[in-house]
């Protein structure tokens, strides 16, 4: 455990340090100032467009920093060779893998508490009434889901050049977020093959439209069997993808 949170504390220091996740996060508070100028074009639905603009927002610079800096932390260390020197030092692989993930995760946190206090924020200044504790779940959702999407870009980072790993895990979101679709879909189809690759995807890929929960502050529906269900789940793909990226990173040669 020493050795996990010595590699995370540095992960953490080292990506506050990162020129990329800086400007992707000036960009994502002007995307967030944009779209809730947009929202107020509308006199009838604004409280709905302000909620869908920003908080779409938000999740796509989530997204976006999880992936675009996530692929590179673990393959910069292999390019530039220092993950020998760490592995000298009595650190196992798999300690080293882990607390590069606690490391990211850490930093994320801190930018979705910090998203919530300025949406929040934002919401009270422009005099809307909302729930805070279903906006709250709203970023709750969110937390699971860059939690898994972590997870999963580090494993394609364990075999992958950084450029690849970005790719990968980009398609693997978009398919994440598509595979509850195509299950819909292919009950209108009375060909036995869809329905059956239609299971497959399902069993290979999350769905992560089950950690969208961005209309909760709007329908006032909270389902928290159904969140907690969903958490259980999101928790065990995370352990998953971790597991499956010790066993490759355990067995790769850095030579």
């Amino acid at each position: 455990m020493k050795n996990i949170r010595i590699i995370a504390n540095n992960t953490f220091l080292e990506l506050l340090r990162n020129r990329l996740l800086y400007m992707l996060l000036i960009f994502t508070v002007f995307l967030l100032a944009m779209m809730v100028a947009l929202g107020q074009l509308s006199y009838t639905e604004q409280l709905r467009l302000t909620l869908g603009l920003g908080l779409g927002a938000i999740h796509m610079c989530l997204v976006g920093l999880t992936i675009l800096v996530g692929g590179s932390i673990v393959y910069r260390e292999i390019d530039r060779l220092t993950i020998l020197t760490l592995l000298a030092r009595s650190i196992t692989r798999t300690e080293f893998l882990i607390g590069k993930f606690f490391g990211f995760l850490s930093l994320m946190c801190l930018f979705i508490a910090g998203f919530f206090v300025l949406y929040c924020g934002n919401l009270f200044l422009m005099g809307f009434q909302f729930d805070i504790l279903d906006l709250l779940f709203v970023f709750i959702g969110f937390f699971l889901e860059i939690m898994l999407l972590l997870s999963v870009t580090i494993f394609f980072s364990t075999f992958c050049a950084s450029f690849l790993a970005v790719v990968f895990s980009f398609c693997f979101f978009i398919i994440g977020h598509w595979v509850g679709n195509l299950s819909f879909l292919v009950e209108f189809s009375g060909v036995e093959g869809y329905k059956a690759f239609a299971r497959i995807m399902r069993v290979v890929f999350p769905n992560l439209e089950n950690f969208n929960w961005r209309t909760y502050p709007l329908e006032h529906n909270l389902d928290l069997t159904y969140m907690l269900g969903n958490s259980i789940s999101g928790l065990m793909w995370t352990i998953f993808f971790l597991f499956s990226a010790t066993v490759i990173f355990r067995n790769r040669d850095f030579a």
